[in-house]
């Protein structure tokens, strides 16, 4: 049996965590010339695939709010580790940029842990070395490992605290509004216009689809497997009805008839593929099929086909056509955010802007490493893990003079 969606996910997390820790390792030991510190660069660029990644592999799952945010402390913690490592290595002064040995081969001790969940023993992180730069270094360490094992272990009731800030977006959510209204409303129009009897369900099938995909930029793919797996719902569900329903049938005739399609979602659902097109499917085939109605209930099955069909066919076109998203300018408006956070942070902000400005950086940063855009991705990574130094610089004075605790802070 091929492995979950799930384990999968988190077993490249892991496997990435791993690749990570080990690179942050050899910077610290100068054994990375400049193609390795570009694959430091390529990792760090991966984290933003997981985490949107995320969304699709674990929605719909027992515990899922749970796993997903856990998940997303793990990829902020390996980030940290990432920009703080770097830095260290980088550093101007002397004193800092001298890492003790202990901080390189617990680097290297935490990626053995990152890459075989069955590896004896934790690894100590305890040190008397009292180095901002080290101190910070090592509590981001710690974080990443202490996010492992929460990830690791079964859901419990609770989501736990959160790494991350997610900014609000008022401009992104307008413009998801706006595409929906103007994709929604025409096709209700239409139905009261004409009066079609099945014209209910041809308005169902925009509303789902178009709500589904009116934020996503990375839809495309997403649109071709909903599509195929409606149709085969569909599909499926007439030919139910005519050869299987069209007569008085036992109980036990149909939970016969319904194991195939049962055996075939559960083998559909075990792959990330095919994962989108079976939920349609069983979802399709089930409104259309009414296994529990001898009588179909409605209009004639054939227009109700047609009129989803209509439905979701339109929501497809006009996805494409009312105001289309684009990758490169969600990119680019992110690129300003992060801008902006920094050059108010440099500007002497106060209160929670300041404080929970770390946690803001990470969030846009994971979706700004998101996709494939017209931009080398390994420029972006270099981007956020420099806007992370320089923050933390900016920070520095401030939080000596209040004596801030290194380690790594939740936002809830």
């Amino acid at each position: 049996m091929p492995r979950s969606g799930r384990r999968s996910l988190l077993d490249r997390a892991r496997q990435s965590g791993a690749e990570l820790l080990e690179r942050c390792s050899g910077l610290l030991t100068g054994s990375l010339g400049a193609a390795d510190q570009g694959a430091l660069l390529a990792v760090v660029a991966r984290l933003g695939d997981l985490d949107v990644e995320a969304d699709e592999v674990l929605d719909g799952a027992p515990g899922a709010r749970w796993r997903k945010r856990r998940l997303r402390n793990l990829l902020a913690s390996l980030l940290l580790v990432a920009s703080r490592t770097r830095a260290l290595a980088r550093s101007d002064d002397p004193v800092q940029a001298q890492a003790p040995p202990e901080l390189k081969a617990l680097l290297g001790q935490a990626a053995l842990r990152f890459r075989y969940k069955d590896f004896p023993g934790s690894v100590p992180l305890a040190s008397a070395d009292g180095r901002p730069a080290v101190a910070d270094t090592r509590a981001a360490l710690t974080a990443a490992l202490a996010d492992l094992r929460d990830l690791e272990r079964a859901p419990v009731v609770g989501n736990g605290p959160a790494r991350l800030e997610t900014p609000l977006d008022w401009q992104g959510a307008a413009r998801a509004a706006t595409r929906t209204t103007l994709c929604v409303l025409p096709m209700g129009l239409a139905w009261l216009a004409t009066g079609w009897a099945a014209g209910s369900l041809m308005l169902l099938g925009t509303c789902v689809f178009v709500t589904l995909l009116s934020a996503n930029e990375l839809g495309a793919a997403m649109i071709r497997r909903i599509v195929l797996g409606v149709l085969a719902g569909i599909g499926l569900a007439l030919a139910f009805r005519a050869f299987v329903l069209p007569h008085p049938a036992g109980l036990t005739v149909l939970l016969l008839a319904l194991v195939p399609v049962l055996c075939v979602t559960a083998a559909g659902l075990t792959f990330r593929l095919t994962a989108v097109s079976t939920v349609e499917f069983n979802n399709f085939f089930l409104m259309m099929s009414q296994p529990t109605h001898l009588t179909p209930l409605g209009p004639p099955l054939a227009h109700q086909g047609l009129a989803m069909l209509v439905g979701i066919g339109v929501a497809a076109l006009a996805l494409h056509l009312v105001m289309p998203l684009d990758i490169e300018r969600r990119k680019r408006r992110l690129r300003q955010a992060l801008a902006g956070d920094l050059a108010e942070l440099a500007g002497g902000a106060s209160g929670k802007r300041r404080a929970n400005w770390e946690a803001r950086t990470l969030s846009r940063g994971l979706r700004l490493l998101a996709g494939r855009g017209r931009r080398d991705r390994t420029a972006d990574a270099e981007d956020v893990l420099n806007m992370l130094e320089r923050g933390r610089t900016l920070r520095a004075p401030s939080d000596a003079f209040e004596g801030r605790d290194p380690s790594v802070r939740s936002v809830a």
